[in-house]
């Protein structure tokens, strides 16, 4: 599967997540925090489920509501050595 681009990625968050049974009024991952997903995954789809998936054990753990860029960059700073993208 070719990677995904940035829309796409958050298409993809978005149908998921109602897939998951997600039915909240507003997203679950913030535009902010789509983009930097997109950035850091290159919209590769294993990579980026993974990514959303342990952001979302990170949503539970801290009691947050949404997640948002912060959340992304803390679960990227703790699962791996690449550096987030700029």
């Amino acid at each position: 599967m070719n990677p995904l681009d940035e829309e796409e990625v958050g298409e993809m968050i978005d149908f998921r997540m109602r897939q998951a049974g997600y039915s909240g009024m507003n997203p679950l991952f913030t535009g902010d925090a789509c983009r930097l997903v997109w950035r850091y995954t290159r919209g590769y789809p294993r990579k980026l489920a993974l990514l959303c998936h342990n952001c979302l054990e990170n949503l539970v753990m801290f009691d947050k509501k949404t997640v948002d860029e912060g959340v992304v960059r803390r679960v990227i700073e703790e699962q791996e050595c690449d550096p987030v993208p700029e």
